[in-house]
């Protein structure tokens, strides 16, 4: 399902999974805090991991699924959109609940669509599609919603320059009670400081050496950024061990 939305978007594979794969990081971040807090095993603290950490993944993966239903003069503008072009986007959240509810899921993902649909909804209760607010926002969307901010900000796009990673953290900290929930927003702080912020740096001081070199192209690039990513699965295995 995520090719499908992957063909009419201008960004490949490698954001597909990420989106799917930075949500997981920072449920982990937020799980060992509530441990943390808790001073108990996340069995003893109630927490059940692996059906949240499998939700909160596909969730992630098909958040943006709706799209499909969006024109494409709008989904792939290379401009601002306008305020009729806004409001047409804000419309995919339903079309996404509306698919994937077609959809049969096992029964441990059967939030997915209302988690997945629910992303834009803001901690303030100002979001959409639904006006949700604070804890009726599934837990599972605060923190799709996150990662996903995330992502747009530093994604390269036709009319906006990206953001640096430490840029994009400091934008979404100042959102923090408004926007989004300030407990997942410590636990995104927790995953960039032990994830995101070392790798970013390995990536770029490595682009850098071999783009000197002459020898660092496009696909080199790509390649270089899912080595890292694969290194950063093993210390998203490490985090989850202490959980």
């Amino acid at each position: 399902m995520g090719k499908v939305l992957q063909s009419r978007r201008r960004s490949g594979a490698w954001h597909t999974c990420r989106r799917a794969a930075l949500p997981v990081g920072v449920l982990l971040a937020f799980l060992f805090i509530a441990c943390s807090r808790a001073a108990a095993a996340p069995a003893e603290a109630n927490i059940p991991i692996e059906a949240d950490v499998r939700a909160v993944y596909y969730a992630g993966l098909l958040h943006d699924y709706g799209k499909i239903g969006v024109r494409d003069d709008v989904l792939l503008k290379p401009a601002k959109l306008t305020p009729e072009e806004y409001e047409h986007i804000k419309e995919h959240p339903q079309h996404t609940y509306r698919l994937l509810s077609k959809m049969r899921f096992p029964e441990d993902l059967a939030d997915v669509p209302l988690v997945a649909a629910s992303h834009h909804e803001r901690w303030d209760g100002t979001g959409y599609p639904r006006g949700l607010k604070g804890e009726q926002i599934p837990l599972g969307s605060r923190i799709v919603a996150i990662a996903d901010a995330y992502d747009a900000i530093t994604e390269e796009r036709g009319y906006n320059e990206p953001d640096t990673p430490q840029m994009a953290v400091d934008e979404l900290t100042l959102l923090s009670g408004s926007y989004f929930d300030p407990e997942v927003v410590e636990a995104f702080e927790k995953y960039f400081v032990e994830v995101i912020g070392p790798r970013s740096r390995r990536l770029s001081q490595r682009t850098l050496q071999e783009s000197r070199s002459g020898i660092l192209g496009y696909e080199g690039e790509c390649r270089a950024e899912a080595e890292e990513q694969m290194s950063a699965g093993g210390q998203e295995r490490e985090l989850a061990s202490k959980i």
